[in-house]
């Protein structure tokens, strides 16, 4: 009887010592593994940091990082932090994984060959590039008619960046003597460079009321067309008020 006791009593222990070992293999084990690890952190912010701050940050905060995409940005510094997901305060997991967007720095634009285009046309194609048109300057060519793109700076094939402004030399009249053109019922602001270009210079410009609702169409101009001019004359122009 006392040796049945006695190896009851060893079978109850072992049980008991299975039962604490398993407890403690489920709860620290097995649980987190299925409800995931460690406790709940609140992400701090690493947004406008560069690289190695950021991942300075979050290890001291127990978690781990990548740098789920790159990208070009006007405003952030090339190698800083753009924006991170989780997002700055929200709760994540001891060791949890917490993505970054660096920034490439602003993106560089290559400046196109503009010889020969008119001023409208250059001024557009670079307004696609995300280029602005700069100082407009005028020189005489004999190869290149008047109002036509003889030169820019920067030079075509240079790499700046979105927003740069680039100057453009406009081709004079190739001779002191020519016809002038006929600007009326066309808008101030598309002739002005034109007519710079031509070697003339730009006059009184007054506004007259009409019932046209656009403001700057030219309604006269002084020469006239197809009277022969030379380089330094002044035009004179009335254009519109406008509604609008």
């Amino acid at each position: 009887m006392a040796r049945f006791l006695r190896r009851l009593f060893v079978i109850l222990v072992l049980f008991i010592v299975a039962f604490a070992l398993g407890y403690v293999v489920v709860d620290r084990i097995v649980m987190p593994r299925l409800v995931g690890f460690g406790n709940e952190l609140d992400v701090p912010d690493v947004t406008g940091m560069t690289l190695g701050e950021a991942k300075v940050a979050l290890e001291e905060a127990d978690l781990r990082y990548n740098v789920g995409e790159q990208r070009y940005d006007d405003v952030v510094p090339v190698g800083f932090v753009i924006s991170q997901d989780p997002m700055p305060g929200q709760k994540i997991k001891e060791e949890g994984l917490v993505s970054l967007i660096t920034s490439l720095g602003q993106e560089k634009v290559i400046i196109p060959m503009l010889l020969d285009l008119s001023h409208v046309q250059a001024k557009s194609l670079l307004e696609r590039l995300g280029l602005r048109v700069g100082r407009v300057d005028t020189s005489f060519s004999d190869s290149i008619r008047g109002g036509r793109v003889v030169a820019t700076d920067p030079a075509p094939d240079s790499a700046v960046y979105r927003g740069t402004k680039v100057n453009i030399t406009l081709s004079g009249a190739q001779s002191l003597y020519f016809v002038m053109p006929d600007f009326l019922g066309r808008m101030f602001y598309s002739v002005k460079d034109s007519i710079l270009a031509l070697g003339l210079e730009l006059g009184e410009v007054t506004f007259l009321e009409t019932n046209d609702s656009r403001k700057g169409v030219i309604l006269l101009q002084s020469p006239p067309a197809g009277m022969t001019v030379k380089r330094g004359d002044k035009v004179i122009l009335r254009i519109t008020s406008g509604t609008e």
